[in-house]
């Protein structure tokens, strides 16, 4: 049994053979080929199994249907544009702007990444079932609206796009680093990173990191979450607001 090369046939997808390399008469001939549950057989070298989401969705979302590496190349995510649907993937709240992509059973929840000027630069894929995610492009910004702040109206940065509350909260699709936070030069920001980073040695020198940068955004203070604390989980009057002096005093008397 084959196929054509980068075409569903029901509910399976034949592709040319990563193991076997396939035939070399006809480049349009597939003997490899995966169902929506991510189960692939080969008929011709009998290679089979199950593939793991970051495979699957590499496989299932090449255009010319040819098998990819197991990572997606960065350059890829542009590729996906076109077939991002408006609209939330998930029941999850996020205050930003989103869209889905559908691979067999899968919805994924797809946040814009921008850079400062408002132009895509990225897309983070969240697969809220299996609380996966997947960062293709540069990891930048997700906001709402215009990047506008002042000193009594400051921009909450946070780690995640379901961190984002309200059309103020800025994410930075991870942990706040040095080289994403410059981008935010000339604004007021709160910064407001998951309860989980503060008890881990590593990221508290992330932390320390982006505080005493130099050409970055002017730190009104650092909202301290109680210990396995997300921000989405935590209502505003009830975050611990610090002065990031403080919390740069506190770090540096820790690490002598």
């Amino acid at each position: 049994m084959t196929g054509i090369a980068g075409q569903w046939k029901g509910d399976e997808l034949w592709l040319r053979c990563p193991h076997c390399g396939d035939s070399d008469k006809d480049l349009r001939k597939a003997h490899y080929s995966i169902n929506r549950e991510g189960l692939y057989h080969c008929v011709r070298c009998k290679a089979g199994g199950r593939l793991n989401l970051r495979d699957y969705l590499s496989l299932v979302l090449d255009s010319e249907g040819r098998p990819r590496p197991t990572t997606l190349k960065d350059d890829d995510w542009e590729d996906l544009l076109d077939e991002l649907m408006p609209g939330a993937g998930s029941r999850r709240f996020s205050a930003l702007h989103r869209y889905h992509l559908t691979t067999g059973k899968i919805v994924f929840d797809v946040f814009l990444s921008r850079d400062i000027k408002g132009d895509i630069v990225g897309l983070s894929l969240v697969d809220p079932e299996r609380h996966k995610r997947k960062v293709m492009g540069r990891k930048f910004f997700g906001y709402r609206g215009d990047l506008e702040s002042s000193p009594d109206d400051p921009l909450r940065v946070v780690e995640g796009p379901y961190d984002c509350l309200t059309s103020r909260d800025v994410c930075v699709f991870g942990l706040p680093s040095v080289n994403v936070l410059r981008g935010l030069q000339g604004h007021f920001v709160i910064l407001c990173p998951d309860g989980d980073v503060w008890p881990d040695w590593t990221k508290r020198k992330t932390i320390l990191d982006a505080l005493s940068m130099e050409g970055g955004p002017t730190f009104v203070g650092v909202e301290v979450l109680r210990d396995g604390e997300d921000p989405d989980e935590v209502p505003y009057e009830q975050r611990r607001l610090v002065e990031p002096r403080r919390v740069l005093r506190r770090f540096r008397k820790g690490m002598r």
